[in-house]
């Protein structure tokens, strides 16, 4: 072994999960959990209920229970976009090289100050 090569490094968080076959599992919810805080955050800044969102929507309360729910689930991202849409938003979906792991933060705090412009 090299003297520089550090022997407790293992593998990334990334690899295990695919390994594991539970990567787009764990992806997909942590993408959704961020886009509830982003958008409970977006509602308390523009002083606006689920009760309000949902009308606004042309949708059920129930519906809006599920997406804020702490593991949200069977929410399509056509509802993503209305819910979007009701607070005069856009969704912006970006793919991203994953040899670029190091700019992810960047463009992603970018894509967020885009979304929030």
């Amino acid at each position: 072994m090299a003297k520089d090569e550090n022997p407790h490094r293992g593998s990334t968080l990334d690899s295990f999960l695919h390994e594991q076959g539970i990567y787009h599992q764990v992806t997909s919810a942590a993408v959704l959990e961020v886009f509830v805080e982003e958008a409970k955050a977006e509602m308390a800044r523009q002083h606006r209920s689920q009760s309000w969102i949902a009308q606004k929507m042309g949708t059920s309360r129930s519906l809006l229970n599920r997406l804020f729910r702490p593991k949200p689930s069977s929410v399509n991202f056509l509802t993503l976009v209305k819910f979007a849409d009701a607070l005069d938003k856009d969704i912006r979906i970006q793919l991203v090289d994953r040899s670029a792991a190091p700019a992810k933060k960047a463009s992603a705090k970018t894509n967020r100050e885009l979304c929030e412009a």
